[in-house]
């Protein structure tokens, strides 16, 4: 998870949002803090 969080803005993160999909959007443009916090809920 803070991995997810510190590579937020890298090039393999943003330029594969469906990998990164945690907060269950039906269309990821992008990776934001809410998939962040979508992985958060998912290991708690």
């Amino acid at each position: 998870m803070q991995g997810l969080f510190n590579g937020l803005e890298s090039d393999p993160v943003q330029n594969n949002p469906e990998a990164f999909n945690f907060n269950d959007d039906d269309n990821p443009d992008d990776v934001s803090i809410f998939d962040v916090q979508g992985l958060f809920e998912l290991l708690e």
